[in-house]
């Protein structure tokens, strides 16, 4: 693909009203196969031709949770010993997804999977999500984790439903 094409593209993918038919969506996976396959002056050419709003939109497009959780949680980087884990859960953006983990305790499990919601509800929040425990104080605990996540991730929750067994964000989305 020629390079011109290439940013055009790639700015079809962000801009909207670039789209070449209406209705069409942001389709991450996209964004990043066109934006890896433009040299570095390249996508920062176009990301200077951006609005701040397309930029934020590209950057929600594209961040992986590896880079999320680090971004969110500074004390934490993306467990490598849970990349599957991370895998299945990025997968999970876009189609169901089951599977069973199994690593000892303290491995972060958990917080693999909380900073997972905070990076969906950044994605999309629509997105409605849950969380099944064995205790009601412990789900509680868990929801609060999660919540703080969300905001340090740029969530923003609405005002009228912020309890800790249930809250949503402008969007309509939450726990």
């Amino acid at each position: 693909m020629a390079l011109v094409s290439r940013k055009a593209a790639a700015l079809a993918l962000v801009r909207p009203s670039a789209r070449p038919f209406k209705g069409s969506t942001v389709n991450a996976r996209a964004i990043v196969e066109v934006f890896s396959g433009l040299p570095e002056a390249s996508r920062q050419d176009l990301l200077s031709r951006l609005s701040d709003e397309e930029v934020a939109e590209l950057s929600r497009a594209t961040e992986r949770l590896s880079d999320f959780i680090p971004r969110v949680t500074p004390r934490y980087r993306a467990p490598p010993h849970l990349a599957p884990l991370i895998s299945r859960l990025e997968q999970a953006r876009e189609r169901e997804v089951r599977c069973v983990i199994h690593a000892p305790p303290r491995h972060v499990k958990t917080d693999t999977i909380l900073n997972a919601f905070a990076w969906h509800l950044w994605q999309d929040p629509t997105r409605t999500h849950g969380f099944v425990t064995y205790s009601a104080d412990l789900s509680r605990s868990k929801s609060r984790k999660a919540r703080n996540l969300a905001i340090a991730g740029g969530v923003n929750l609405a005002a009228d439903a912020n309890r800790l067994d249930e809250w949503l964000t402008t969007d309509g989305g939450g726990w």
